[in-house]
């Protein structure tokens, strides 16, 4: 219809494909059509020449009364025989005149002009009526459009006015409200406390943890992600260890390929430690360079979407001896414990116990120094914690690690973390890097 208003076809217009999402009323709206645009209706084109074909007729019947003058002349050559026809001296011309002038022709004439003169009074009304149907139908259009937006804008008010009021009655309603201590910054309270005079703003540190600690399944699905992109850039880095780099080289490497595999950002200060510094829990990357026969201790996470992964993995460079092999397979052993007992309703502290029991059982108590998991989400370190203190709960849907170690001053530490997902009836790891023993053949 728009074309047909435009005078022209639908696909001369060029709109495209038009979806209601994007369609807006225009904020001002014209209260006149230019003239051009109007005379391009095909029904305007059809009218202007059926009144130029009546007026052409006016001028066909006018002519047929007028007299019909004609003149005509010759030149050739004259002679008596054949032979003297092509002699320059026999050349002859002559001119004719002719006047013919109607006198009677029973008054058709003069009512063929007044028949045409009646066509052309016709054409000109009709085309005077077509004109102003194109303006009608215009403005017809136009004011549907006014009309439109009036009632969008109307109803837009009503549900701002409806908004307001239900914000109103919310607000007249609530007593207070509860926050996350840990979270909201000093200036950010002052500016609530501000804005929401009659409401008391109370600290919620356990109740907000609790909520957090439960994931949905689309928490869940971005910290699986988060997982996957970790331990695709940690398997990666590997391939690209060799003798002699340094701790600090190998965590920045890890680090981009970790933004390389669709990691936001990383989840905490990547930890490669190798040799005396993998006896400390938390060390940081160093400048010693790995050397055949050391422990390489590396604690990495991503963040995909604001969700968190933490996962470790010791390796051996080289070459390992039996008392890596050792400790190792005790570091497994109560790390595979620990997680087999996972499932919704075990205590934490009782997580905790089997894990650590095993690695006392060892001999290696003493080096067990932190707790055996934390929860994981929007921060790396989440409500519950398993540890010997604990009196949290699993629930189904929390996100945790399970990561003891063995850590033996000046010589070196062993870490093993899998992340687990809670369920029912037992755990799902989300982290991908099996935790077999590992020789790195570099």
């Amino acid at each position: 219809q728009l074309a047909v208003y435009l005078g022209g076809y639908p696909s001369e217009i060029g709109l495209g494909p038009v979806t209601l999402a994007g369609f807006t009323l225009p904020r001002d709206l014209p209260v006149s059509l230019p003239s051009q645009v109007v005379q391009r209706r095909p029904d305007i084109q059809a009218a202007q020449a059926q009144l130029h074909a009546a007026t052409a007729q006016v001028g066909v019947a006018t002519a047929a009364l007028l007299p019909q003058i004609t003149l005509g002349a010759f030149a050739g050559p004259q002679a008596l025989t054949y032979q003297d026809m092509f002699k320059g001296s026999n050349e002859t011309w002559g001119v004719s005149f002719g006047l013919l002038q109607p006198i009677f022709h029973g008054g058709s004439l003069r009512a063929q002009k007044r028949g045409a003169e009646a066509g052309v009074d016709q054409a000109l009304a009709d085309y005077r009526q077509t004109v102003l149907v194109a303006f009608a139908n215009v403005s017809d259009a136009l004011n549907a459009l006014r009309f439109d937006a009036q009632t969008m804008q109307a109803q837009l008010e009503s549900e701002q006015a409806a908004a307001s009021a239900r914000q109103e009655d919310l607000r007249a309603r609530i007593e207070s409200i509860g926050f996350e201590a840990t979270t909201v910054t000093f200036d950010t309270y002052t500016r609530l406390k501000n804005r929401l005079e009659k409401i008391t703003l109370k600290p919620l540190p356990e109740e907000i943890k609790e909520i957090r600690a439960v994931k949905t399944a689309v928490e869940i699905a971005k910290i699986e992600t988060a997982a996957d992109i970790a331990s695709r850039a940690l398997v990666s880095t590997l391939a690209r260890v060799r003798v002699g780099m340094t701790e600090r080289e190998i965590a920045a490497d890890l680090d981009f390929a970790m933004i390389q595999c669709g990691a936001e950002a990383v989840a905490f200060p990547t930890i490669v430690a190798s040799g005396k510094s993998s006896a400390w829990p938390h060390a940081r990357p160093g400048l010693r360079k790995i050397q055949a026969g050391d422990v390489m201790m590396i604690d990495c996470g991503a963040v995909f979407e604001g969700y968190h992964s933490d996962e470790t993995c010791t390796f051996v460079i080289g070459r390992a001896d039996s008392k890596q092999k050792d400790v190792y397979q005790v570091v497994k052993e109560a790390h595979d414990g620990a997680l087999k007992a996972i499932r919704a309703g075990i205590s934490c502290h009782e997580i905790d116990r089997i894990a650590r029991s095993c690695i006392e059982e060892h001999g290696f108590g003493e080096s067990f120094s932190h707790g055996t998991g934390h929860g994981v989400g929007l921060d790396v370190h989440e409500f519950p914690r398993i540890a010997a203190t604990s009196k949290n709960i699993l629930e189904a849907g929390m996100v945790v690690t399970v990561e003891p170690g063995v850590y033996i001053p000046d010589l070196w530490g062993i870490r093993i973390e899998d992340l687990v997902l809670v369920k029912e009836g037992g755990p799902a790891v989300l982290s991908k890097i099996p935790k077999k023993f590992k020789v790195l053949e570099i």
